[in-house]
């Protein structure tokens, strides 16, 4: 579902336990998984996927690498015609890819951001259809981006999800009067859910 120079993320019903080395066939050409590397099982999520670390690359493997990344990106690009674009913000690198693993399963393109200068670097880019951010995040204050998001008419048609630890009356408020199209508990919307109710938002 994802690859890059460090590692990937699978979505797979296999289960290996976190630390262990597996090694990992990749296919640099339809059908032909010619590409062997050991990787380090990072986080395992059974029944949706897992995300490994590459280890031990050589040149050679880089090289290899290298090549498949650049013409995936040339994909993607020629691909993005049509497809929603959603933007994960902030929250865990193990939550965020387990939400794009479903996502990119139901046909949305998925990017992510971990800090506001990466928000408004992919917001200048390529505007998303709608963004998903996490209220609690301690790296940068989500209020505050949403207020910056909303004063911004270029932003207007981007559709504002916050998933939220707390939803008790006061901070649900205080969520959608800073700018927030849905506030959702975070403990209670799992990918399924995040999935379907960003269709039916885009679909409105």
């Amino acid at each position: 579902l994802d690859i890059s120079e460090e590692g990937l993320f699978l979505h797979t019903g296999r289960s290996f336990d976190d630390g262990s080395i597996v090694e990992v066939g990749i296919p640099t050409m339809p059908g032909n998984f010619d590409l062997k590397v050991l990787a380090k099982v990072q986080h395992n999520h059974r029944g949706i996927g897992m995300g490994m670390q590459f280890v031990d690359l050589d040149d050679k493997q880089k090289a290899q690498l290298d090549k498949l990344i650049n013409s995936l990106d040339e994909v993607v690009r020629n691909e993005l015609d049509g497809r929603k674009r959603i933007l994960l913000v902030g929250g865990s690198d193990t939550a965020r890819n387990i939400n794009k693993s479903k996502l990119v399963l139901d046909g949305f393109y998925v990017m992510q951001a971990t800090n506001v200068d990466e928000v408004y670097k992919i917001l200048q880019d390529e505007t998303p259809d709608a963004m998903v951010l996490e209220w609690q995040e301690t790296k940068f204050n989500c209020k505050e981006l949403l207020f910056r998001i909303k004063d911004n008419r270029q932003f207007d048609s981007i559709i504002l999800i916050v998933l939220s630890a707390l939803t008790d009356a006061d901070v649900h408020r205080e969520i959608i009067n800073a700018g927030a199209d849905r506030c959702m508990a975070k403990m209670d919307t799992n990918p399924v859910k995040l999935s379907q109710t960003l269709s039916a938002l885009i679909k409105e």
